[in-house]
């Protein structure tokens, strides 16, 4: 819980154990057209103050380059006070902060947003985190922590001199936590659309693009959903992949299109996306190279590429 080497308290085992600090599981949550829903949350292990995770979007349209994300929890001291004073990592009359820290690893975003405050008058005390990252601001993970900082040093007494003065001093992590933004949203890029009169999906691919360095993003490659289409019900995107075979359907033979049309567009460097090699990062050759590596997609030829992926799409049932 604790930085070492530290010239004044911080945070320790016995302070964390004593002030009873607890969370809730954070949930998350994106707009689309003035409506809020919620993401999956699937956790990948950690301990007790160290959780991982990976966000999803059972509807697979949240996609982290276009859409914002809502993070909410709540957090709890039963017996703040004990910061405070002899014992303690701050003044009688201090006051600390409490805050997320936060940073995205891919795109090399991070911020602080503080949430609440503390004095030697808490006892139980209860915060609520409620922040919306901005669409484009997070890619590949997003690293939560939960600080301590010095809000006010207060006026302290001669023998309390030894405590923090410097305000914005981090004084402790209450508890860190990573979650994975790469999750069905970000690796298929989906889109709605109203198209009456118009196919129940479509694929858009940009032949103009190089797949070698082009972003995998809707301006260059998406799967398109009709609402208008009489059968856009059955697709049952409201809920999840597995309850609709329709929309496995459609998602396997719209990644067929696109595989194959990355084939054909990037020509004699197809072999470099099989070995992983000379594409940019985030581009279209990557995220293929991606589900050749990591969802093992079999793609030696058109009729293994399409049974390799409703495969892979079954099994996830």
């Amino acid at each position: 819980m604790s930085e070492s080497f530290s010239p004044y308290p911080l945070l320790g085992n016995e302070h964390y154990m004593i002030i009873g600090y607890a969370s809730d599981c954070p949930s998350f949550s994106y707009m689309e057209n003035f409506e809020e829903f919620p993401l999956q949350l699937e956790s990948t292990g950690g301990t007790f103050s160290n959780h991982n995770g990976k966000i999803s979007d059972p509807r697979c349209s949240w996609y982290p380059s276009t859409h914002g994300l809502t993070v909410r929890k709540t957090c709890r001291l039963a017996a703040a006070y004990h910061l405070f004073g002899e014992g303690g990592i701050a003044s009688s009359t201090a006051t600390i902060g409490i805050a997320l820290r936060w940073i995205s690893s891919k795109s090399d975003e991070r911020g602080v947003v503080p949430f609440g405050t503390i004095t030697k008058a808490d006892s139980a005390k209860s915060f609520d985190v409620d922040y919306v990252f901005e669409r484009g601001t997070l890619r590949g993970s997003l690293k939560l922590q939960t600080i301590l900082y010095l809000k006010d040093a207060g006026t302290p007494k001669e023998s309390e001199k030894y405590f923090a003065q410097q305000t914005g001093t981090i004084l402790g992590v209450l508890e860190q936590e990573e979650f994975f933004v790469d999750g069905n949203g970000s690796v298929f890029p989906i889109a709605v659309i109203d198209a009456p009169g118009k196919a129940l999906w479509n694929v858009y691919y940009n032949d103009a693009s190089d797949p070698m360095q082009d972003k995998f993003e809707s301006e260059n490659v998406e799967i398109r959903l009709n609402k208008a289409h009489p059968n856009y019900d059955a697709l049952k995107i409201e809920s999840s992949m597995i309850e609709s075979p329709l929309f496995i359907e459609v998602l396997s033979s719209a990644l067929m299109v696109i595989v194959e049309s990355v084939r054909e567009s990037a020509g004699e460097d197809w072999e470099n996306i099989l070995e992983g090699t000379g594409f940019e990062t985030g581009s279209i050759a990557e995220a293929v190279y991606y589900f050749i590596t990591r969802l093992q997609w079999d793609v030696s030829s058109p009729s293994k590429t399409s049974a390799s992926i409703k495969d892979f799409f079954e099994k996830g049932r």
